[in-house]
This record gives structure tokens, sequence and C-alpha cells, in this order.
């Protein structure tokens, strides 16, 4: 009788296990599942080009070596030295100011101060002008643009942009017969003029996230 008991209770203690082990395949084939893994190459990034240029050469090396363009008031022949100004001649000295970079700059100009001559003749004038394009006579130079004469100047250049600053003198013939005297002692002395220094900044322009902030 007993025996039979044991080796009843053997035959449902196996009988459990096949179930468990049954049932342990079935959850194990639930649980399984696809699985991917990979990476994301991020590209690099390179910072925006700041390349200001004067005159076709680097921002310093360019503010360094202006020269005069001399000519007539009248014609396009000056009955003069063409490297010297006189009577009846007018002449300039340009700053071509391009932007061959990739971000906006702003371009900042200082107050040009003119020259100081002792007992000047009334029909000798300097000033400083700023334009878009280029321009090749006096009165193109001096109207249409920005007068930077007694004050500075702000103005934006995108890529590729170009601003013209020219520095400007006239010396009219016979404006008057009571200055003929003090033009005819500057020209018995010549005296170098020396213009008033001319700075420029070139700044980059914040940029604009597009919220205001």
């Amino acid at each position: 009788m007993n025996k039979t008991k044991k080796n009843g209770f053997l035959k449902a203690a196996g009988l459990m296990l096949v179930v468990m082990m049954l049932a342990t395949c079935v959850l194990s084939g639930t649980m399984a599942k696809y699985t991917s893994t990979g990476s994301a190459g991020v590209s690099a990034l390179t910072p925006a080009k700041w390349d200001i240029q004067v005159n076709g050469s680097t921002f310093e090396t360019g503010l360094s070596t202006l020269s005069w363009t001399i000519a007539a008031n009248k014609s396009a022949t000056s009955a003069v030295d063409n490297t010297k100004m006189a009577p009846g001649t007018w002449g300039y000295a340009v700053i071509k100011v391009e932007n061959k970079g990739e971000v906006n700059a702003t371009l900042q100009v200082s107050k040009f101060t003119a020259p100081t001559i002792d007992d000047p003749s009334s029909g000798l004038t300097f000033g400083c002008y700023q334009q878009a394009s280029e321009k090749s006579s006096y009165s193109d130079i001096t109207t249409g643009g920005t007068d930077l004469s007694s004050g500075g100047n702000s103005a934006t250049l995108a890529p590729e942009g170009v601003a013209y600053i020219y520095v400007v003198y006239q010396w009219t013939y016979e404006v008057d017969a009571d200055n003929n005297a003090k033009d005819t002692a500057m020209g018995k002395t010549p005296t170098e003029i020396t213009i008033g220094s001319l700075t420029i900044t070139a700044t980059q322009v914040e940029p604009d996230n597009g919220t205001g902030d």
C-alpha cells in the first residue's frame, strides 16, 4: 500500500516537473523580440569665413596704402603735374571695402578730420563720402551718397557686399580775387598737407534667432 502511494507521488511530481518545463519553454518563447543597434555619424562643423578686404588687400594693409588721384576741375586734362594739387584741380583717395567672408559685417567709419591749413584759401575744401558704387567725378562722389565729413557712419555689408569711401579735395580756380594772395603763398612755399586720420572698423553682425532674444 505504501509502495503504491510512493509510486503515485513520484508520478505526480514527475508530471508537475514536465508541466513546469513546458510552461518555462512557452514563456521563454513569448519573451523573444527583435533588436537592432546602430550608430549615427555627425558631420563636421566649419566656422563661417571672416574676410574683409580693403583695396584688394587684407584689412589692415589696405588701409595703410592709400594714394591720390588728381584731375582738373574743368576737363580731363590738367595743366599741372597730375601728382600735385593746385588751384583748378580736385582729387580723391578711395577705400574700397569688400566683404569676402560668409557673415554680415557692420562697417563703422570714425569722424573724418579735415587738414588744418594756416591762412587757408576759401576755395580749398576737403570732405569724406561713402558711396555704394565706384565714382569718377567730383560731383558723383560728393552727391547721392553718405557725407562723412562731419560725422561717422555705419553700413551693413552682406557677403560679397562692397562700399566705397572717398577722401576728396577741391581747389576752386579764382573763387575770389581776395584769396589769390593766399593761394600764391601756398604755391611759393609748398608744404605737405597732412590729411586727418580716418579709422574704419568692421564688426560681425549678431545673428537674429527669429525670436528677438
